[in-house]
C-alpha cells in the first residue's frame, strides 16, 4: 500500500506549516514521488501521481496557476503545494474553485519553509514505505508458495485480518524493458481504486501487490461480493496500456 497524500500531510502539516486551500476530497489518493515545479512544461514527463511543489515564479502571467494545476490534473498528478509569500502572495479565488470543484489536493505553506526540507522529508517517507512494502509483498510470496511460517504473519498481522479472508487476482502482463514505466503507471492507477477515507469513492480495504516474474499478484483481505465482482473491470481499466 503506497503512501497517501493525507498521510503524509497529517505527519507533516505542523513541522511545515501546511494548509489545505482546496480540493480535500482527492486527498486520498498516492503519492508517487515529489518534485519542485517551475515550467508548467516539465508536467508532461511526469509518470502520474507525483505532489508538485512551486514557488509561483510565473505567476504574474495570466492564468498561470490555473493552466497548471489543470494540467497537473489531466496528467493525474496527486497535488500540488504552493510556496507563498514571495512571488505568489495569494491564491487566486478561480484556482481555489476550480481545485475544490475537481477534487485537486491544492495546500499552501509559508515562505519561510524551506521546500528542500520538505522534498527531502517527503521522499524519504516513500523510501521507506516502498521498503516496507516490500517485506509485506515478500512474506505474501513467500506463503503463496507454501511457507507458511510465524515469521511470514508476524510482518502481516498489523496490516491484515490474518483469520479473516483473502482474495486474489493474477495479473500476466507481457511488456518490454522499455514499458516498466507504463507498468508502474497502471499498478499507481490500481492502487489509486483503494482508499482508507471512508465515505469516499474507493474501495476501503487492505491490500497487497506482489511481483512474481511476469506476473501482478493482487491480494484482497475481507472485501464484500459486491466491490469484488466490480473489481476485474476496474483493475482492466488501471492497465487498459497492456489490454
Amino acid at each position: 500500500m503506497a503512501l497517501r497524500f493525507w498521510e503524509i500531510y497529517e505527519e507533516t502539516k505542523e513541522q511545515f506549516r501546511l494548509k489545505i486551500i482546496a480540493g480535500k476530497a482527492g486527498m486520498d489518493t498516492v503519492v508517487s514521488w515529489v518534485h519542485m515545479l517551475e515550467d508548467e512544461t516539465i508536467v508532461s514527463r511526469f509518470h502520474g501521481e507525483e505532489l508538485a511543489i512551486t514557488t509561483g515564479m510565473k505567476a504574474s502571467q495570466p492564468n498561470w496557476l490555473l493552466k497548471l494545476v489543470q494540467e497537473m490534473a489531466k496528467d493525474e498528478c496527486a497535488g500540488i503545494i504552493i510556496n507563498t509569500g514571495m512571488y505568489l502572495k495569494e491564491i487566486p479565488p478561480e484556482v481555489i474553485a476550480w481545485c475544490d470543484e475537481n477534487r485537486f489536493p491544492l495546500l499552501e505553506m509559508p515562505w519561510e519553509i524551506s521546500i528542500t526540507s520538505l522534498i527531502q522529508d517527503y521522499c524519504m517517507r516513500i523510501i521507506d514505505q516502498q521498503q516496507h512494502e516490500k517485506k509485506i509483498s515478500n512474506a505474501f510470496r513467500q506463503i503463496i508458495q507454501g511457507r507458511n511460517e510465524p515469521e511470514f504473519r508476524k510482518i502481516l498481522e498489523p496490516r491484515y485480518h490474518i483469520n479473516g479472508s483473502f482474495q486474489a487476482f493474477c495479473l500476466k502482463v507481457k511488456k518490454t524493458v522499455e514499458e516498466e514505466v507504463y507498468l508502474n503507471q497502471a499498478l499507481f492507477k490500481l492502487e489509486n481504486l483503494f482508499g482508507s477515507w471512508k465515505g469516499n469513492r474507493k474501495i476501503n480495504i487492505s491490500y497487497g501487490l506482489i511481483r512474481m516474474d511476469d506476473s501482478i499478484v493482487l491480494v484482497l483481505n475481507d472485501i464484500h461480493e459486491k466491490e469484488f465482482t466490480e473489481l476485474p473491470d476496474l483493475i482492466m481499466q488501471s492497465f487498459k496500456y497492456f489490454v
